[in-house]
């Protein structure tokens, strides 16, 4: 019937020179292997093929330390996003490094990752976009908050990393802002009147969080704020 999901049987599929969709499986239904099938589609493959194929989804991931998975510990976020997509033939590049940035112009920040990869430790290998990625994440912006990064450069790598994805591939782009922060070194910094810490630009984290999310606008770039 061709309106069953075969792949509920777990099928394999191999098209014949005569025209038939020739089916079958090692899988086995109330203990009695399942029955090879044959389906005379002609034209109508490439739309059986379509309907049934579970979609295909290549993720690409820059970042710093909270997406980097460089321990290969599975300690990143990343890891794990496998378990909450089904039915999906999934692709992950995780080309995040940690201690990253989004501003300054560090090897590694975010338009260095975009752009041109990083190389580390003489071997591990994050790899710069891949122009067939469907969605990518860039989740950033906490280190640029500690360091005091400058807020024009902070901005403006932003928007250029950005650019340089919408003109290298069509992918999907999605920015996170950084997590709350919570160590010894930020709870010992100065504060505004609310008692917020705030960096040496006399920002709080929040402030910067604002400004990535008017860049993002800029570029109707959605965020997970």
């Amino acid at each position: 019937d061709e309106n069953t999901n075969p792949f509920a049987y777990s099928y394999v599929f191999t098209a014949t020179k005569s025209g038939y969709l020739v089916a079958w499986t090692t899988a086995r239904v109330y203990g009695n292997p399942l029955y090879v099938e044959m389906f005379r589609l002609k034209d109508r493959q490439k739309e059986i093929f379509d309907r049934y194929l579970p979609e295909s989804v290549k993720i690409q991931t820059f970042g710093d330390s909270i997406t980097d998975n460089y321990w290969g510990d599975q300690s990143s976020w990343v890891s794990y996003v496998p378990d909450n997509i089904k039915n999906t033939i999934l692709t992950i590049v995780n080309s995040a490094v940690g201690g990253a940035s989004i501003g300054g112009n560090g090897s590694y920040n975010i338009p260095h990752q975009v752009m041109n990869g990083y190389t580390r430790d003489g071997g591990t290998y994050a790899q710069p976009l891949d122009s067939t990625a469907d969605i990518v994440v860039i989740f950033a912006g906490t280190n640029d908050w500690s360091a005091g990064q400058p807020l024009d450069s902070v901005k403006g790598n932003l928007a250029t990393s950005f650019q340089y994805i919408f003109e290298h591939s069509k992918a999907k782009v999605v920015f996170c802002t950084p997590l709350q922060r919570y160590n010894d070194a930020d709870q010992a910094r100065d504060t505004d009147a609310d008692g917020v810490p705030i960096n040496i630009l006399g920002m709080t984290l929040r402030d910067l969080c604002d400004e990535l999310i008017n860049v993002c606008k800029r570029f109707s770039v959605p965020v997970l704020d």
